[in-house]
């Protein structure tokens, strides 16, 4: 649970230019998934880090880890201004490890081996 003391709720400048914030583009691995950020305009902007990670966590959970379909991944906006685009893609696997999840088509004889 975030606390108060906790940096994702406290307000953070995004900038391209590292010397002004937080510098995006950016992206990082979490779980399955590849999470991506940055500024829509490229202007600068503050936020809270929490509201990155709700966006990004509402993206994984319409989109991405759903049993018998590929991790497409999605995009939205976050941010009190709707600034900032985060993108949230399932990371490659391999065919195998499809199949293994019980992907129906793969499974069945249907898909390719």
């Amino acid at each position: 649970m975030i606390g108060e003391g906790d940096k994702s709720s406290a307000p953070m400048r995004f900038s391209r230019n590292a010397d002004r914030g937080f510098k995006v583009p950016h992206h990082w691995v979490s779980s399955s998934c590849v999470v991506i950020i940055d500024l829509v305009e490229g202007k600068d902007d503050t936020m809270k880090l929490s509201e990155i990670a709700f966006t990004a966590a509402l993206i994984s959970s319409l989109c991405v880890g759903r049993p018998g379909l590929p991790d497409l991944g999605g995009s939205d906006l976050a941010g009190p201004r709707m600034s900032m685009k985060v993108v949230v893609a399932g990371r490659q696997k391999k065919l195998s490890e499809f199949a293994r999840q019980g992907n129906s088509s793969l499974s069945n004889g249907h898909g390719t081996s």
